[in-house]
């Protein structure tokens, strides 16, 4: 089925926890947002299955917004597997990714030890399961090289509670990776309707070793931003990177100061990465948004 095959394929193709800034964007969904022309709405920064499931009369939508979510943050998430005429079942898959542009992936360049978060799952059989790449792009081959990766799954009888977890990351190579990709699966089996996973409080955790001062010595605004992007710092740079959502390189500002004006006015309406190299040899990474 194409819609099953396009999302598979998305899937395979994709410090201190004082690091706020390097954690999954909207991890805890809390922001969700109505599609153009849609009735339904969809987690900001993740991409669904809905605007297929919804248009099959009595299907119901792949992915919804669950409340209260866990650890006082007020929404969840909720990946269902669905079944319609035309269709067959279908696994929901929620992927992060640009809802604007709908590419899988953010930018992303540190390498943590873990993704945690919390779920529940129920229906009636088989599994659910999360899986996270961190991946670099390779101009040469305009492919992602795989730098780590990591997955979990959780099989029946179902947990109504919510559940903590930790999925520890696997490094195949040592390069710092540019590109996260996550993937939200309500079936790894033959699907079978109904079968759902709730998650919240997405994040990514970092060995020891990031001081706050580090974590808090920059700042990026305004974000929105139009023209002109400003960051500041509290020691001399080198360079400012900017980075797109696939991780590939689209601008770089050489710097010998503590305050960079970088004009954005060219850039594509997106989410970007902001790479700062301090000349002291530390590097210190923050995101944007290009309105």
């Amino acid at each position: 089925m194409k819609t099953k095959t396009l999302f598979f394929s998305m899937a395979l193709g994709c410090c201190a926890a004082t690091v706020v800034a390097q954690q999954v964007p909207n991890g805890d969904f809390e922001n969700w947002y109505t599609p153009a022309g849609a009735s339904y709405q969809d987690p900001v920064d993740w991409i669904t299955l809905n605007a297929e499931t919804s248009v099959v009369p009595g299907m119901g939508l792949a992915c919804t917004q669950g409340s209260p979510g866990q650890a006082g943050s007020s929404h969840y998430m909720t990946a269902t597997t669905r079944q319609g005429a035309g269709l067959g079942l279908v696994p929901s898959l929620v992927v992060a990714g640009n809802t604007t542009t709908h590419k899988p992936g953010f930018p992303y360049a540190f390498r943590p030890t873990a993704l945690t978060g919390q779920v529940a799952y129920g229906g009636t059989s088989d599994s659910c399961g999360i899986t996270v790449y961190l991946t670099k792009w390779i101009e040469a081959s305009h492919s992602h090289a795989p730098v780590g990766t990591g997955t979990k799954t959780w099989s029946w009888p179902p947990s109504m509670d919510w559940v903590p977890f930790t999925i520890g990351i696997t490094y195949v190579s040592n390069e710092v990776p540019d590109s996260a990709f996550i993937v939200i699966s309500s079936n790894l089996n033959p699907p079978t309707a109904g079968n759902y996973i709730n998650v919240d409080n997405l994040a990514f955790s970092f060995p020891v070793g990031v001081a706050e001062h580090d974590a808090a010595a920059i700042q990026v605004y305004p974000s929105p931003a139009t023209d002109l992007l400003h960051v500041g710092t509290d020691r001399a740079m080198a360079r400012v990177t900017l980075l797109d959502i696939t991780g590939r390189t689209v601008l770089v500002q050489p710097e010998t100061g503590n305050m960079a004006h970088v004009d954005v006015a060219d850039l594509k309406q997106s989410r970007y990465l902001v790479q700062v190299e301090m000349q002291d040899g530390k590097r210190i990474v923050r995101s944007f948004v290009k309105e």
